[in-house]
């Protein structure tokens, strides 16, 4: 983005323009990942309504808040397939290493 405010030694100063930059311009999509709890990340999100965002918790209490969209765990198999269909990577004993922690 590279916003004047990239190198400012205050966060509040950074998350406020890279917000406002955001509210400024559509067709981006800010991704928060694992989320627990709407409140950590509520300061983050611009207030426009002109793109998207996208969160990711395995806590199921975001009513109200969000629209949700429940996801499956995938098989074992499945995950592995998918990773080396995805990266077009034929090392399934790489793959299959891989684990979650």
């Amino acid at each position: 983005m590279d916003l004047p405010e990239k190198d400012a030694a205050d966060q509040p100063v950074i998350i406020e323009a890279v917000r406002h930059c955001l509210e400024q311009h559509q067709n981006w999509l800010l991704v928060f990942d694992n989320v627990d709890d709407p409140a950590l990340i509520k300061k983050y999100i611009p207030r426009s309504n002109i793109s998207h965002v996208l969160v990711t918790s395995r806590n199921p209490n975001w009513r109200g808040t969000a629209s949700l969209l429940s996801v499956q765990v995938l098989e074992r198999k499945e995950s592995i397939d998918f990773l080396l269909k995805r990266t077009g990577q034929p090392d399934i004993k790489a793959a299959g290493a891989l684990q979650m922690l």
